[in-house]
């Protein structure tokens, strides 16, 4: 799947749940998030483009460049992946779709990768890559955070 598929698909949803458009902060986030919960879920990313640690969190730049130019048509959900994916893909979208903006960015200037890529060096401070790897650590963090949730309830 490519980052652009998800980001029609969500642009759609949200115009039909919300009744306007997206903004391009808020697409990016839920991009990431859904990019680490198909990590935390399956082990493996959900689209192969890069995320880039810009100021203000985590970007696709063909996103970026997609709104942009104003080409961010819409998509429906069949068209997206196999069930257990599409299940993910919405599980997403109603936990993150109705935040504001800058809340989703302040969640994910949390998160290890961004801070990271953010404070290397090398970098500059700049929009740099974060990892896969990177990602994954952050994912692993959260399904271990989960898992004990889950053994608590229990008592």
């Amino acid at each position: 799947m490519r980052a652009i598929e998800l980001a029609k698909f969500y642009s759609s949803r949200y115009r039909e749940t919300f009744r306007e458009d997206m903004d391009e902060m808020k697409m990016h986030k839920l991009l990431y998030l859904a990019q680490r919960e198909s990590l935390i879920r399956y082990g493996m990313p959900l689209f192969d483009e890069g995320i880039y640690a810009f100021k203000h969190g985590p970007v696709i730049k063909e996103i970026r460049s997609a709104f942009q130019s104003g080409d961010l048509p819409c998509a429906s959900a069949e068209t997206l992946m196999p069930y257990d994916r599409q299940e993910m893909i919405d599980d997403n979208f109603k936990t993150y779709a109705a935040k504001e903006s800058w809340s989703l960015s302040r969640l994910t200037h949390c998160e290890e990768s961004w801070k990271q890529a953010r404070r290397d060096p090398a970098s500059g401070g700049g929009d740099r890559l974060m990892p896969v790897d990177s990602i994954r650590r952050d994912a692993d963090r959260i399904r271990e955070r989960r898992r004990r949730l889950t053994a608590m309830k229990g008592f």
